[in-house]
């Protein structure tokens, strides 16, 4: 058996009233705490505790002075309505010898605002190897509710390190090479610096504090000097990197194997004559190899190009016979790179 009771009910709503309740949200504390340790989250404190007399600012002092060439941190604490006699202030300064966090207390009848206003300004060592606008910068004052101070250059300046490091460098042709860089911010200050590279070298480090902490972008230009005195420039490059790394001017290369098939009882030496040019850029590349009939084993040259579709070269190759006759050879141009030195060429 089943059984539905069905209704319909309509309700009409003409009249509202204003209706005056207290609310009091203590009223829970009891079930929300109960089972709870009180002692461990309440302090019971009447009108004469120092809690109510006592105006105390946690100071923190920058962690790292050397790192970042830091001399001086210094911080100036004001409380109170300044033009009221009773206002307090007090200053700290801290170095790397002196750089233990403090506080800074105010004893009074009633603490009467939550509020401070603070200064702060750091100096920074102008031979620390760090580039700056500026060796003292004053932060702008601030008011805080905050009794935590920490003193912290980062949240005002940036620091900028840029190491630059030797890369791929052919220390058979190429003497050095020079990176210049150069930065410039909003307000006109462009420093700049030019660093030698040669292969093997360490790195070498450009530090810039930087007054636009969000700006890190810089430019820079290289110039590969070869050892016959031929340069290559290339740049401007714009980068953010915290490295630049300093190659030379060569893209690619030509390996060219050499195989020699002399016959010791017709042939004393040979010798290959390898010419390489880039009339566009200006490069030229020469060298010879010397064979003897004793060694038959391939060689092999390397021609660094400045551009990996200029692949073209010549060689001549000239032969001494066993009766110290010389047999010189055609410059031949090819695109080969296999080289095959017989007794005559």
């Amino acid at each position: 058996m089943q059984q539905d009771e069905q209704k319909t009910v309509t309700y009409e709503y003409n009249r509202m009233d204003a209706v005056q309740r207290t609310f009091g949200p203590q009223g829970f504390f009891g079930l929300m705490l109960k089972g709870i340790d009180k002692s461990k989250h309440f302090l019971q404190v009447d009108g004469t505790d120092p809690f109510f007399t006592k105006f105390s600012v946690a100071i923190t002092p920058p962690r790292d002075f050397a790192s970042i060439g830091l001399q001086t941190a210094h911080v100036a604490i004001d409380y109170g309505d300044p033009s009221s006699p009773d206002a307090k202030h007090g200053e700290f300064d801290f170095t790397a010898a002196q750089s233990a966090p403090t506080s800074w207390d105010v004893f009074e009848g009633q603490v009467r605002s939550t509020e401070y206003t603070y200064t702060a300004d750091y100096s920074f060592d102008p031979q620390s190897g760090w580039v700056g606008a500026q060796d003292r910068y004053q932060l702008p004052a601030v008011t805080t509710e905050n009794r935590q101070l920490t003193l912290d250059p980062f949240s005002m300046l940036g620091f900028l390190t840029v190491n630059v490091s030797p890369g791929k460098i052919d220390a058979n042709l190429v003497d050095r090479v020079e990176v210049a860089l150069q930065y410039s911010d909003s307000s006109g200050w462009q420093p700049s610096a030019n660093y030698i590279v040669h292969p093997g070298d360490q790195p070498q480090a450009w530090k810039l504090r930087l007054s636009d902490k969000a700006h890190r972008t810089y430019t820079y230009t290289t110039k590969c000097v070869l050892k016959d005195g031929t340069v290559f420039n290339e740049g401007p490059f714009t980068s953010s990197a915290s490295a630049v790394i300093a190659n030379d001017a060569f893209k690619g290369g030509i390996d060219v194997v050499v195989q020699p098939a002399l016959d010791a009882t017709k042939t004393k030496t040979a010798l290959l004559e390898l010419d390489y040019q880039d009339a566009d850029a200006g490069y030229s590349f020469q060298t010879t190899l010397l064979l003897q009939p004793s060694s038959p084993q391939a060689q092999r040259i390397h021609i660094p190009v400045l551009d990996r579709a200029k692949n073209t070269f010549s060689y001549r190759i000239v032969t001494v016979g066993v009766n110290d006759k010389q047999n010189r050879g055609e410059m031949v141009s090819t695109q080969d790179p296999v080289v095959l030195v017989g007794d005559m060429p």
